[in-house]
């Protein structure tokens, strides 16, 4: 039924604010951040035969996140023996070769299935490209996520996972994924850069071929472009307010 939806789901939207439901009543896809959203008003929007998602960062902990307390130095990335942070947020990686954190994201996946969502929004994953480690590590890592979704896939085989970025280790995760969100295509100027160009080209085969969703998301900037390849190729676009809220 999930996956039925999942593929007849003519539009999305990505909000991270608390309740507002009348706004979000003509989105076939809603990603949430679930710590906005009690039993009662989750079970509204599920009332409306919407696919509500969660939010879940696979490798970013907060600091001020009460799983971060239950980690220990190993349980992190590091790099010249120094925990990775990204300082944007205030958040440390965590390491996917760490059975500690797997079975945390794995509590907190089987909690959130429980509440009622109906898959999980999978962030953070790109960290592994995007932030300077060893070659060897990074290899690790992209083969600990591989297997790491395939067990989540296997443990919960009628729940929607969304990947969101990531796109240069999607050649090891689409296989278990349901769909594939872009957030924030770069650009140069009006025009796509080169890369993502290649990336346009990657998605769409997997469309084709594994009859993929492909989530196209920007926030509150110029799109015409991101609309326009995204109408060409059958993607769903959504053009976020600052902050998805």
């Amino acid at each position: 039924m999930r996956k039925q939806t999942l593929s007849e789901a003519k539009n999305f939207a990505v909000y991270y604010g608390r309740d507002n439901i009348d706004r979000l009543k003509g989105f076939d896809i809603l990603v949430v951040e679930s710590a906005a959203w009690n039993k009662n008003s989750l079970s509204m929007l599920k009332h409306k035969n919407k696919l509500v998602i969660a939010y879940l960062s696979m490798i970013e902990v907060s600091v001020d996140s009460s799983f971060f307390g239950l980690l220990n130095e190993e349980d992190f990335i590091k790099h010249n023996k120094k925990i990775l942070v990204n300082e944007e947020y205030n958040t440390c990686l965590a390491s996917l070769k760490s059975d500690k954190w797997k079975a945390i994201l794995c509590e907190q996946f089987r909690n959130l299935l429980n509440e009622g969502y109906d898959g999980l929004f999978l962030d953070t994953l790109g960290d592994i490209i995007h932030f300077e480690m060893e070659s060897r590590l990074k290899n690790e890592l992209i083969m600990e996520a591989s297997s790491f979704l395939l067990k989540l896939k296997t443990l919960f085989p009628d729940h929607i996972l969304i990947q969101n970025n990531g796109l240069e280790i999607a050649n090891y995760t689409s296989l278990y994924l349901d769909a594939i969100c872009w957030e924030n295509p770069p650009l140069s100027g009006k025009k796509l850069t080169r890369w993502s160009k290649s990336i346009v080209k990657y998605l769409s085969g997997l469309q084709k071929e594994r009859d993929m969703k492909i989530l196209a998301l920007t926030e509150n900037y110029t799109v015409d472009i991101v609309k326009r390849f995204a109408e060409k190729k059958g993607f769903l676009h959504y053009n976020a307010p600052k902050g998805y809220i």
